[in-house]
């Protein structure tokens, strides 16, 4: 369950209409394709996104590999590197 998933934004781009976030090796927790996590913005504010795929794996280092949340519900503003990302409920 999402609710114990903690991660740090590597990278955050756009890729087919929807936003990627690539963590940092060190996330904890478990997350899942369908489940919520609130990541920090630029801005100050807190944005719940539904993660709708996963995608582990790099070259460089396969022996802890980055995990790539694909997210909807960025839309006017990704997160910095650094950004915290932690598991969360559905909004209300």
């Amino acid at each position: 369950m999402a609710l114990d998933f903690q991660g740090t934004v590597r990278r955050a781009y756009s890729v087919g209409g929807r936003r990627a976030l690539l963590l940092d090796s060190r996330y904890r927790g478990d997350v899942e394709a369908g489940e919520w996590v609130e990541v920090d913005l630029p801005s100050g504010r807190k944005a719940a996104v539904k993660v709708v795929q996963l995608a582990w794996g790099s070259a460089f280092r396969a022996d802890n590999p980055p995990l790539t949340l694909v997210v909807d519900g960025l839309e006017d503003e990704l997160p910095a590197e650094g950004s915290e990302v932690r598991g969360t409920g559905a909004p209300a």
